[in-house]
């Protein structure tokens, strides 16, 4: 069934997308949208497998790339059918304009006219890890087409459980200091860890449950472990370390946003551990609230013990300030952002 409401500009989750397409309910236009690229993936694939079905000929899938093509491609494409399909009430085509950027004017007016009237045998898919909310047709997108919100996850306590639930599916279980670990040498970006999740599964066969030594012994330090040198320094306050380590990582192609999310991490860190140690909370149970692994947190309890807890507090604010700095910027500037935030973190 095709819904024809007009959406909330909000947006849906995948999880909320998941539940729709179960129903049969599938909307002519989507705007995929977010930082994080295995939502945006995952979402995608489940259309495609509403949409297309067990077509294993790719003939009722297109992909166009956003960043070159121009808007009438985009919708002579939605409105052209293969010659094997015929025209039906309910979308039997999948086109996705991937890393779609909005253009001019004049194509967010085709873009409205389309939105009028869409073909209601395709279901036209709009994706982008951002989009400039200023222009026309990013706001047509995000008001008319229902839209897919593929945000990062933040909490380190929200992937832990993502983690968990990925590997129940995968037909095994992890212990906590497995998932400490899996954590330690990937990180929070779920494409990344899924990935991880595939070649645990191959390496655990029969087995049950893996341990922290059973990762270790399957992923070693596929990851650069620089990343991990640099919260060391981080919760150390070692800032002549600190910044060697970053401009390392950002030499070697490291993106920039994705060490902020690591800077912003310790930080958060550090107020948690500042704020129950300030409320007397008990040492063991202290450290259980706290991320990363074992040896980190003691750490990490340690360097706030001597932190103030209002400092640190703006600390958070300047890195919430500087996402968007390190967004826009590009080389140096970004480069002098986060060399700043490090130094501060080390005098907090």
């Amino acid at each position: 069934m095709v819904r024809r409401g007009a959406p909330q500009s909000s947006g849906i989750s995948f999880r909320q997308l998941n539940r729709t397409l179960k129903r049969g309910d599938i909307d002519p236009v989507y705007l995929v949208v977010g930082e994080e690229v295995f939502l945006r993936n995952k979402a995608i694939e489940a259309l495609r497998g509403v949409v297309c079905g067990e077509d294993e000929s790719n003939l009722a899938f297109h992909k166009i790339d956003g960043k070159f093509g121009k808007m009438a491609e985009f919708l002579d494409a939605a409105r052209s059918l293969p010659l094997f399909l015929q025209a039906t009430d309910r979308p039997c085509q999948l086109v996705v304009i991937r890393s779609f950027e909005p253009g001019t004017a004049a194509e967010s007016e085709l873009l409205a006219e389309y939105l009028d009237s869409p073909v209601s045998a395709t279901c036209l898919v709009f994706e982008a890890p951002t989009l400039d909310s200023r222009r026309a047709s990013a706001k047509l997108l995000t008001n008319r087409a229902t839209k897919i919100n593929c945000q990062r996850i933040e909490s380190t306590a929200e992937v832990r459980r993502w983690i968990e639930n990925s590997a129940n599916a995968r037909g095994f279980s992890m212990a906590p200091g497995a998932i400490d670990y899996l954590l330690e040498m990937v990180g929070l970006e779920l494409q990344q860890l899924s990935q991880e999740l595939d070649k645990v599964k191959l390496f655990a066969a029969d087995r049950e449950s893996m341990s922290a030594n059973d990762l270790e012994k399957l992923l070693g330090r596929s990851r650069s472990h620089s990343v991990f040198e640099l919260t060391d320094a981080l919760v150390s306050r070692r800032a002549v370390s600190a910044v060697q380590v970053l401009n390392r990582l950002l030499d070697d192609g490291e993106e920039p946003v994705r060490l902020l999310a690591m800077v912003s991490w310790v930080v958060r860190q550090l107020i948690t551990a500042c704020d129950l140690s300030s409320r007397g909370c008990p040492e063991r149970e202290l450290l259980s609230q706290l991320g990363g692994r074992w040896n980190q947190r003691r750490v990490i309890a340690k360097a706030a013990a001597e932190c103030d807890l209002g400092q640190l507090e703006e600390l958070l604010v300047r890195c919430s300030e500087s996402d968007v700095a390190v967004k826009t910027q590009r080389g140096p500037g970004s480069r002098g952002v986060l060399e700043g935030l490090c130094r501060r973190i080390c005098a907090a």
